[in-house]
């Protein structure tokens, strides 16, 4: 090869990984333009020039495969681009080794949003970091930080600590909206700025705390790729999203045997029979010991995520239930409406659960098909989007989405600007859609 060729394989090897290198000097230029444009779109928060940068991007000449009928080149290099290169929002003063509070910016909540955050001391922005997501005992963000941050240190683990409680509230946990939007937005925006490879993002909790990370992590089994649970109890929603939300969701349970309802309602009414029936759960019980930190768990935690596979984003069948109107989120369904009695607020629900009527969704696919077919099956909402993965279905070929036996056929009309603005909000690079379907149900 030439040098120019060389030099073009290198270029664009570095912004598209080795396997889909372009030896044409020109190409790999157009490449580089199309990375920047990319990441000044993900860093933007002005519409207007999101706008401008996306008229830009598709006017680069990136060349297609003429033998496709649906064209998916461009969002092809653009997912590839964004996997590859920093965080959008990379800070070059962060420093590993050290804990910092961070404010997420432009948060709409009744309280600004603030994460303490710890970096690994070999930390750089184009590596990959597993994370967890640590929530505090009721100490604030730092002991939760305290809590984990040697043993993140030195497995290479990236930790984000979220102040959940609201200024002048109790110190407890609320199962509210508000503090599953303080969780959720800490780790959107650790996501635009540090190198998070979000299918290796674990959930941890201690206490107050604990009796979140259950919630959250039932509620939320999409984002993560296992939940630890030190001396926290399941209880409300917890109860009812328990048996069919964690199926995917791998689960560490540590209670001391003295703790309330430890073996009775824990372990034997929820967590034995999901080992039972063969889901990935360990459970831990500490002889003569009650409600407490157990800091001795953080070595054994860590052992049991570095063990943990990947996170599973796009499973070809799932069932979930849900009951919140801020548990709208579950692999690649995005609800905007409930039916009517099928959400409750959390001051009115039973400790048990028990008075919870959930919505309830269900996925059975076939890719082999055609056209390719998604059925789902779901109860209690209205309103909602189906976003569809290129990792899941060929988004090239035709696709019939079924909801309730009422069938949507599909012509994929592939948009960069969906995949774009899904990007810069959520900052997922692992969990990336190509195509968004709205489905609109008829009221009951």
């Amino acid at each position: 090869k030439t040098d120019a060729e060389k030099f073009a394989l290198a270029l664009s090897g570095y912004v598209l990984g080795p396997d889909a290198a372009v030896s044409d000097l020109s190409a790999a230029a157009t490449l580089w333009k199309a990375r920047d444009f990319v990441q000044s779109y993900l860093q933007s928060d002005d519409s207007d020039t999101r706008s401008d940068l996306l008229d830009k991007l598709g006017a680069l000449e990136i060349p297609d495969d003429s033998a496709q009928k649906v064209s998916t080149r461009r969002l092809e290099v653009v997912t590839r681009l964004a996997r590859l290169m920093s965080p959008p929002l990379h800070e070059e003063s962060a420093k590993p080794g050290e804990v910092r509070l961070r404010r997420v910016p432009d948060d709409q909540n009744e309280a600004p949003t603030e994460y303490a955050v710890f970096l690994p001391p070999e930390y750089h922005p184009l590596r990959s970091y597993p994370a967890v997501v640590a929530l505090h005992s009721g100490e604030g963000p730092e002991s939760a930080v305290a809590w984990c941050s040697a043993e993140a240190a030195r497995r290479g683990y990236i930790v984000i600590a979220p102040q959940y409680n609201l200024p002048g509230e109790a110190v407890d946990y609320h199962f509210s909206p508000s503090e599953h939007a303080a969780v959720e937005l800490s780790l959107r925006d650790a996501r635009r700025r540090f190198a998070i490879d979000s299918d290796r993002v674990f959930l941890c909790g201690q206490l107050n705390g604990g009796h979140m990370a259950w919630d959250f992590g039932v509620a939320h089994p999409d984002m993560f790729a296992g939940v630890a649970v030190v001396s926290g109890l399941p209880l409300k929603y917890v109860i009812r999203y328990l048996e069919k939300n964690s199926d995917r969701l791998p689960l560490y349970v540590a209670l001391g045997d003295l703790a309330p309802a430890s073996n009775e309602i824990v372990f034997g009414t929820l967590v034995k029979p999901l080992i039972a029936k063969g889901n990935d759960v360990t459970y831990v019980e500490h002889f003569k010991r009650g409600l407490e930190e157990l800091p001795e768990e953080a070595p054994s935690v860590f052992d049991w995520m570095d063990h943990r596979p990947s996170r599973e984003p796009y499973p070809k069948e799932f069932d979930v239930k849900t009951a919140r109107e801020s548990d709208n989120r579950f692999y690649g369904i995005v609800i905007h409406e409930f039916a009517d009695g099928r959400t409750t607020s959390p001051v009115a629900v039973d400790p048990a659960g028990k008075n919870l009527n959930p919505a309830t969704i269900k996925l059975k696919s076939s890719t082999l098909t055609t056209p390719l077919l998604l059925k789902y099956e779901v109860s209690g909402l209205r309103r909602f989007d189906v976003w569809v993965s290129p990792k899941f279905v060929d988004v090239k070929k035709r696709l019939e989405i079924r909801v309730n036996g009422r069938s949507l056929k599909i012509a994929p009309k592939p948009n960069l600007e969906p995949l774009l603005e899904d990007l810069r909000i959520r900052g997922d690079r692992q969990q990336v859609y190509w195509l968004k379907v709205p489905v609109q149900l008829p009221a009951a």
